[in-house]
């Protein structure tokens, strides 16, 4: 059986490894229980500390409860705001498995806060391939300019390239 915990863990490392120096990012998990976020709150510069500090903020991380990704939407886009940037180099990255209470309201909450469509959103599917869950994340990818891809956990996906500053949003709370 795979863990799609660790599988979400591995994407998030491999994503951010990936990142330029002359790039900034920031880090949000969810779940039914509420937001979580690197210390900084905001996105940080790329440094071989910031990348660390990710990965020593997913060892306090346990996958559970529900997830609707809604609020981290909405926290991504303002430290996006915050940040200033120039617009269509600003890049969030959303790891999930894509089963959302109510898709619609992801659907609006996306178009609310990204109705001049100058955030791309990559979308990653992990675990089942579910067409629901896939429809959602295939659309949020679409309309935003942004690429979709299902990832099994198993190693088998291609990469996702990221430009500009990114927010990563992924499922999950602290125990």
């Amino acid at each position: 059986m795979i863990d799609i915990f660790k599988a979400v863990r591995d994407e998030l490392v491999a994503s951010v490894r990936q990142l330029r120096p002359q790039q900034s990012f920031h880090i949000l998990f969810w779940s039914d229980k509420g937001l979580i976020e690197g210390p900084d709150r905001k996105l940080v510069p790329v440094t071989e500390k910031s990348k660390l500090s990710v990965v020593k903020l997913m060892e306090t991380i346990r996958a559970e409860g529900k997830t609707d990704p809604a609020p981290a939407l909405v926290r991504a886009f303002e430290a996006l705001r915050q940040a200033g940037g120039k617009a269509g180099n600003q890049t969030i990255l959303l790891v999930t498995d894509g089963v959302f209470p109510d898709n619609r309201q992801i659907l609006e909450t996306v178009k609310e806060h990204n109705a001049r469509k100058e955030v791309r959103i990559h979308t990653v599917l992990l675990g089942r391939r579910t067409p629901g869950a896939e429809d959602i994340l295939k659309r949020i990818a679409e309309e935003s300019g942004g690429e979709y891809r299902y990832a099994s956990g198993d190693g088998g996906t291609g990469q996702t390239r990221l430009g500009g500053n990114e927010s990563q949003c992924t499922d999950a709370t602290v125990p």
